[in-house]
């Protein structure tokens, strides 16, 4: 025998005598609180029959509701108040970008800003009509070049005739001469054709512009149904219920499951100098915790440093112990006055409540 084969026979050996290599690690803790790990089964140990199987999720019904919390207090194991609400805080997406939104009920009713589900699109408008003029103005431009161009070749071509028939000698420097043009006029062509290029490109962007607009404007007049992204990245449908008539709020809901809302205390008021987190997805950054103070508080508002960036728009305020204390609109409003550029609006609590209090029932 070889060593080569000696070597190969004692390896395959030692494959299928070695308990490691089809052995489990087991976990345990003694009389003491001391944990062990060994990969000899515990006496009383029982195996688990589901180990390795992938988890059934029941499908939703309204008959069978999947427990989200449950769910998510499982998966994220969250300790804090904060860390807690945030299982209750979701993302929303619509035509235009994403909002934020939140859990107010157990049957799966979402709190939002009526601009996140039916956006203005005015900004949207006026870029678009920069667009457009900035198109026709070099449009224009390539127009003008074109003829010029179509001059200059015509030039180039009487001249290059006119020297027909005349000797070399005597045609030597008007030859240069038409060199001299014909390479001015390649630059051109091609500098020409470039722009064109570029000009086109900026047609295409414009009509896909156009596009996107369009549908932009149908969706925000009549969109009814929303793609929400819940704590875990997983995405479910979620239909309008009302719109607020007076205030930048709305109602939306998700069928079949059962959801955990935000705590709305009875005692939690906002308060000047109190600590305050926004929850949500800012510049499309999903879940996501700001913290600030409380500046001002009014009948229907709550004014705060806590950072409201776009996105952020929809989702809760809360206090410390995890209540929702508004709905945060990012939106300056007119009790805002210049100076507090960069200081965040968030609509009471209270007020989304007595606005939906039909749909939500005694809160």
């Amino acid at each position: 025998m070889t060593i080569r084969t000696y070597a190969t026979a004692v390896l395959v050996s030692l494959m299928l005598t070695s308990p490691l290599s089809t052995a489990e690690i087991y976990k345990y803790q003694d009389e003491n609180g001391k944990w062990h790990f060994t990969d000899k089964r515990p006496a009383g140990h029982k195996p688990d029959p589901d180990k390795g199987a992938t988890p059934k999720v029941p499908k939703p019904s309204r008959r069978n509701p999947v427990d989200l919390n449950a769910a998510f207090q499982e998966k994220f194991q969250s300790q804090s108040p904060i860390e807690r609400a945030t299982l209750s805080v979701v993302t929303i997406e619509t035509a235009t970008g994403l909002g934020s939104g939140f859990f107010i009920s157990e049957q799966g009713h979402i709190i939002t800003n009526k601009h996140v589900v039916r956006p203005s699109l005015e900004e949207m408008k006026k870029r678009l009509e920069k667009q457009k003029r900035d198109l026709g103005r070099a449009q224009k431009i390539i127009a003008r070049e074109d003829r010029n161009l179509s001059k200059y070749a015509a030039d180039i071509r009487r001249f290059e005739q006119s020297l027909e028939g005349l000797l070399p000698y005597e045609r030597r420097e008007d030859d240069e001469d038409l060199r001299d043009h014909q390479e001015r006029y390649s630059e051109r062509l091609r500098d020409f054709n470039e722009d064109s290029r570029v000009v086109n490109k900026r047609k295409k962007e414009y009509s896909k512009a156009q596009s996107t607009y369009r549908k932009a404007s149908r969706s925000a007049k009549s969109a009814r149904r929303f793609k929400v992204v819940l704590k875990d990245q997983s995405t479910v449908d979620a239909s309008l219920v009302e719109l607020s008539k007076t205030h930048d709020l709305a109602l939306l809901k998700i069928d079949g499951y059962k959801t955990k809302p935000l705590a709305v205390s009875a005692g939690a008021r906002a308060r000047q100098g109190q600590k305050v987190y926004a929850v949500g997805s800012p510049m499309g950054l999903k879940d996501y915790v700001t913290s600030g103070v409380v500046a001002r508080v009014s009948r229907d508002e709550i004014v705060t440093d806590t950072q409201i960036l776009p996105g952020n728009s929809g989702g809760p305020l809360i206090d410390e112990q995890g209540n929702v204390l508004g709905v945060n609109t990012f939106k300056q409003t007119a009790g805002v006055n210049a100076f507090s550029q960069g200081f965040g609006v968030a609509i009471s609590i209270d007020t989304a409540l007595q606005d939906f209090g039909a749909h939500l029932g005694a809160h």
